[in-house]
Parts: structure tokens; C-alpha cells; sequence
């Protein structure tokens, strides 16, 4: 019944444009210095006409509009998710969910009951384990997985995405033993006696995910409903999608079913002709649509080990990450996609990855002689802090995602060590050296809800315990740094702050209404907040 109410909406929304709506007895948070916060809010359109008293707001509406009474809730911008995978995690949601195993057992017994339905032959193909989670930590292997997906050749990712389980029916199928050598920028794990486990990191995993039978246009569809349905719930109105299928996204929004603002992100290392054709394809549709930005990888994760550091990791001495591209061939890309005016987003973990990002977008500025691209670090988790200053001269965006440290502080301060731990998930030096931050999920990779963001940020505290010590609170935010992050900084990340930044006449009616009152001294009631009211574009989306 609910996806029949949503396709009905979407199906309303294609037909008609939207109307006027009033909002009243509200504490509208603008982040508009100028005025930063009011009692009611005009909509007419696609566009806010006036934010104030009750009066003005009625002065700029015709009579007999409808009126909604939100009896003292909070209205904020619209929340803009700045990283996201909002297809494959909609994608994630066909697949088997591995996500909150707590043991070896657990797992197992979820693949074989997820293989019982499969037929002999089909993949099993999944994603969400954490061996953080299981006993001791250790990684799950193929031979644990065996007994219970025999027929069935089997990859399931890691949460984070970047590294994998095999089991051996997939491993012989790919070809992977113990001759097998480890690719650039990857590692396939093995045992004392080198004999592969199952377990293969970063562009290992490609050796069997080419194998893996493709979705097709209608499983990409259901995802992508699937997902956006979630972002309606947790007041998304803007998300990125790095991979995402334009012809899937134009589609829904010819048939009014796109209920976000989408930009969608190509790969750095993908073909340049065919993005800035993509680029001008889209133009026309930049209200909903867009693609700006390319994105690459420079390193891998710290759940995975594979983030590159400076120095070894604390709690294995043996390895410092792994760079999954070249110095040479970095610069080379983020000079090329510079100089076609693409904004570069550098999925970047560790020190010694965020140095190298930095170094590429100062090639790319000294051999284009631009300037103003708003290039991208995305989750700088580790920074040097001399590169601080050097991102503030860059003009380098912090895409960060507060909410993996809610997962990583099981295991960052082992992984990192005492000192390197207090340049981890640095927001407040960020903020203070003059960076703007912008805030995203990284979803399917932690939950798309924004809210675990603001709450991570302001208190650097425990989701599950509060007892718990905040982790290195001289880092925290204010809680408005914090939305701003969330929604106006998102937006100056995509270029798109006049039209989705500060709640002000003449930009987009994209809208969130919250359950409760935001309160400053009580951060933790953001874990029982829950959206009351999305509007996008005017229309009610959720309600």
C-alpha cells in the first residue's frame, strides 16, 4: 500500500506543477546571518517567496492557500547527503546484508539461508560484514563460507566496499591461487603457508566482481526507488551518486518519481570525452540532475588497513595502507579533468593519501593557471597538519562523513596510535583553518540518515553508550556548524549554494521539518529526532 501511495505521488507530481503552501507557527532556522530565524515561510512553486512573520508570509500568497500549523517545530534547509552511492545502495538492498555480524557463526548461518533460495549455479553476491565485529576480530575466510554456499560460487564486500570474501568456487572460477600475484593497488590475503584465504582488498576485489552477472536496468530502477524512499524518510532533498545510471535517473525524473536533486558523479579514471558529453546532456535538467564532478580513489580504508599512512599502523607494523593509483598517473588525471573544468573529488584516508590528493589539485592549478574548481578531499579522516593551511591556499573542499566515526572508534585509536589518533576526523582544526566542510553518509557504506551526522559531530560520543568517552572532544562542532555542514556546506561543495544554501527568497522549497527541537545542550536527543515533513520543490514528499 505505501509503494502504491508513493507511485501515486510520483505519477501527481510528473502531471502538475506544484502550488502554494503556507508555513506557520514554526521556528524556521535560515542560516541566513541576515536573519537567522523566523515564524513562518511562503512557498509558491518550485521556489520560497518569503520567509518572516505570519503576515509577510501571507502578504506573498494569494488568499485561500493551504496553510500547515507546525505547532513549534523546527524548519531547516532540506539536508544535502555531499557522498553518497545512492544506486549501488539501493542495490545493496536485493543483495544479502551481512551488516551488524557478530560472529563467524552468524554469518555463516545468513549465507546459507540466504543460499537455500538461491538456484544451484547463482552467485551470492552481498555486502555489510565488519570482521571489527567478530570475535577477536579476525577476517572471515573461504573456508569457513564453504560449507555452506557449496553450488553457489560467492563475493560479499566488506561495509566500506574496499575489501572482499571470496569463497573458493569463486577464487578457481577467477583464477586467484597461489602463483596468483597481487595486482596494483591491491592485495589477495593469504596464509602462513601463501595460500589465498578468501579475503582480497581493494583492486584484488575486481578479479572476481568482473565475473559477477550484471544488474540490469530494472533492478537499478527498483534500487534507486528504494533508496530514494529512505532519503524522503530521513529528510534528504539534494544526494550525490558516484556510478550512479543517468538513464535510469533521467527516466524517473521524466516520470516525476525523482524526489532528490541528483549529482551524479563520474570516474576520474573513465573516458573524459564521454563525461563532458554527459556534462551537456544534463545542463537542462541542472534543477534535478546534474553531473560536475569526477571522482578517483588514491587509498583504501582504515577497517580494511588498507588507508595509506605516513607511518605503519600502530597495530601492524607489517603494512602503511595501499596507494591504489600512481602519483604520476593522479596528477596527470586531476590535471586533465581540471583543465575540461570538472570539479575532482579524491577519495583520500590517510596522511599520506591526503598529501598526495593535495599535491595533484597543485599541479593541476599551477599547470591550468585555475583556480575556484571547489576540488575535494573526500573523508580525509587522517591529516597532517601541515596540510591544513595548504588546503585552505587550494581551496579544497572537506567532504567528510561524521558518522563512520561512530563505526571507526572501535578500532581508530589502536589502528593509529596515540598521536596519529589526534589528527583523526579533525572537524573543529578543519573549521578553524578556514575550510569549508561538507557533510555526507557514505552510504550504503553507514545509514543515509543526517541526523547520526549532527550528532557525531557536535559530541564525538558513543551512538550505543554514553558513558563512553567522547573521542578527542576538542574536535567537536556547535551544532549549527554542524547543520550547515549538513546542508549549505554540501551545497557550496556542488556549486549549488544560491539556489540550496541559506532558507532565503527566490531558492529552491526544499524543506525539513523536525519531530522535536533542536537543542544545543542535549545533542543526543538527535538519536530519537525523527523528520515530521520532506518537501522538495514544493511538493510534501513525506509526511
Amino acid at each position: 500500500m505505501l509503494a502504491m501511495v508513493l507511485l501515486a505521488l510520483g505519477l501527481q507530481v510528473a502531471a502538475d506543477p506544484p502550488g502554494h503552501l503556507l508555513l506557520v507557527s514554526a521556528r524556521v532556522i535560515t542560516l541566513d546571518p541576515a536573519r537567522p530565524e523566523a515564524e513562518a515561510l511562503a512557498i509558491a512553486g518550485e521556489r520560497i517567496v518569503a520567509v518572516g512573520s505570519r503576515e509577510e508570509c501571507e502578504r506573498a500568497l494569494p488568499a485561500g492557500v493551504e496553510v500547515i500549523d507546525l505547532g513549534g517545530r523546527p524548519v531547516l534547509r532540506g539536508f544535502f547527503d555531499a557522498h553518497a552511492h545512492l544506486m549501488s545502495g539501493g542495490l545493496s538492498l536485493l543483495e544479502l546484508d551481512l551488516r551488524g555480524c557478530r560472529s563467524l557463526e552468524e554469518l555463516a548461518e545468513r549465507v546459507r539461508v540466504h543460499a537455500a533460495g538461491l538456484d544451484t549455479g547463482e552467485w551470492i553476491r552481498g555486502r555489510g560484514f565488519d570482521q571489527s565485529l567478530l570475535a577477536g576480530g579476525e577476517w572471515p575466510t573461504r573456508r569457513a563460507i564453504d560449507p555452506v554456499s557449496e553450488g553457489h560460487p560467492l563475493l560479499v564486500r566488506r561495509v566500506d566496499g574496499h575489501a572482499a570474501l571470496a569463497n573458493t568456487l569463486a577464487l578457481n572460477m577467477a583464477g586467484i591461487s597461489e602463483e596468483t600475484p597481487d595486482p596494483p593497488g591491491g592485495a589477495i590475503v593469504r596464509d602462513a603457508e601463501g595460500v589465498p584465504t578468501g579475503i582480497l582488498k581493494e583492486e584484488a576485489v575486481a578479479l572476481v566482481a568482473r565475473l559477477l552477472p550484471p544488474f540490469d536496468a530494472a533492478d537499478a530502477r527498483r534500487g534507486v526507488l528504494l533508496a530514494l524512499a529512505e532519503a524522503r524518510r530521513v529528510g534528504l532533498t539534494s544526494v550525490t551518486d558516484h556510478g550512479g545510471d543517468p538513464d535510469v535517473y533521467l527516466k524517473l525524473l521524466e516520470e516525476g518519481l525523482l524526489t532528490a536533486r541528483v549529482s551524479l558523479w563520474g570516474e576520474l579514471d573513465g573516458d573524459l570525452e564521454r563525461w563532458i558529453s554527459l556534462r551537456e546532456h544534463l545542463a537542462p535538467r541542472r534543477g534535478w540532475l546534474e553531473m560536475r564532478t569526477l571522482k578517483g580513489f588514491v587509498d583504501g580504508t582504515f577497517g580494511s588497513r588498507t588507508a595509506a599512512l605516513f607511518e605503519p599502523y600502530a597495530d601492524d607494523r607489517s603494512t602503511d595502507g595501499i596507494l591504489v593509483v600512481e602519483e604520476q598517473v593522479l596528477c596527470e588525471r586531476v590535471i586533465a579533468a581540471d583543465a575540461a573544468g570538472f570539479q575532482v573529488a579524491l577519495h583520500a584516508i590517510g596522511d599520506r593519501a591526503v598529501s598526495l590528493a593535495l599535491d595533484s589539485f597543485a599541479a593541476a592549478a599551477e599547470k591550468n593557471g585555475t583556480s575556484g574548481r571547489r576540488h575535494r578531499v573526500e573523508h580525509a579522516q587522517v591529516i597532517r597538519p601541515s596540510d591544513v593551511p595548504r588546503m585552505r591556499e587550494l581551496g579544497v573542499i572537506a567532504s567528510v562523513q561524521p558518522c563512520h566515526l561512530l563505526s571507526d572508534r572501535r578500532f581508530a585509536f589502536q589502528r593509529l596510535g596515540a598521536q596519529r589518533a589526534r589528527d583523526s576526523y579533525p572537524w573543529r582544526r578543519l573549521l578553524d583553518g578556514g575550510i569549508v566542510l561538507a557533510f555526507g553518509s557514505d552510504y550504503p557504506v553507514e545509514p543515509l540518515d543526517p541526523l547520526r551526522n549532527l550528532f557525531s559531530a557536535a559530541t564525538r560520543a558513543a551512538e550505543a553508550d554514553p558513558t563512553e568517552p567522547a573521542y578527542f572532544p576538542e574536535e567537536r562542532v556547535t551544532l549549527e556548524e554542524a547543520l550547515g555542514a549538513q546542508t549549505s556546506g554540501s551545497a557550496f561543495a556542488a556549486g549549488r549554494e544560491r539556489e540550496l544554501g541559506a532558507l532565503s527568497p527566490g531558492t529552491f522549497a526544499d524543506l525539513v521539518v523536525l519531530d522535536r527541537p533542536l537543542d544545543e545542550e542535549n545533542a543526543r536527543g538527535l538519536l530519537e529526532t525523527r523528520v515530521y515533513l520532506t518537501i522538495a520543490g514544493g511538493w510534501i514528499v513525506y509526511r
